[in-house]
């Protein structure tokens, strides 16, 4: 019984190591608002068969819609083990076959696939991605990043919505 009780404890410090990890490298666990999902993959002109990626995918929302409003194939990087499992839940009940959620640090993915980038990053985690997209993707890709901008980049298009946090388009 105590090795049990060891197992589960040193499990749940483990899990939540990985998500204030998470939280440091990408952002803390904040989710985006479904009709400013909806807006951002809009922006990006997301439609079947584009590749789409979600950077620190939360519970998996925008992967979903992804696929299941605007048929693309959607890919979601997760570092928090308690967002990844919610995500597969979710992924799982609304049957998005073609979304996938990964447990993994988005920052150490080949990003060249991508049509489409989405995410929702502190303003201390973007230049680390601005680096990354700069050399790792193709021309053409779609930026769209909510609530914080690219510093030094210029958007194509600044969104507000009513009550939201606005949506940048940036375009590789």
């Amino acid at each position: 019984m105590n090795i049990f009780f060891n197992l589960v404890l040193f499990s749940f410090i483990f899990a939540l190591t990985l998500t204030a990890y998470a939280a440091y490298v990408g952002a803390p666990p904040l989710l985006t608002p479904k009709k400013a999902v909806r807006r951002m993959l809009e922006l990006a002109q997301v439609g079947p068969g584009d590749i789409i990626y979600d950077l620190g995918c939360g519970d998996g929302r925008v992967v979903i819609m992804a696929d299941k409003e605007f048929r693309a194939e959607a890919v979601g990087f997760e570092l928090s083990p308690f967002l990844y499992v919610v995500g597969q839940i979710k992924r799982l009940f609304s049957k998005a076959s073609r979304t996938k959620i990964l447990f993994r640090d988005f920052y150490s993915q080949d990003l060249t696939k991508a049509d489409a980038i989405i995410c929702f990053l502190t303003p201390r985690t973007m230049p680390r991605l601005q680096k990354k997209l700069e050399k790792n993707v193709k021309s053409g890709t779609k930026l769209v990043s909510y609530a914080f901008e690219a510093k030094g980049w210029k958007p194509e298009k600044i969104e507000k919505l009513k009550g939201l946090a606005p949506i940048y388009l940036y375009i590789m």
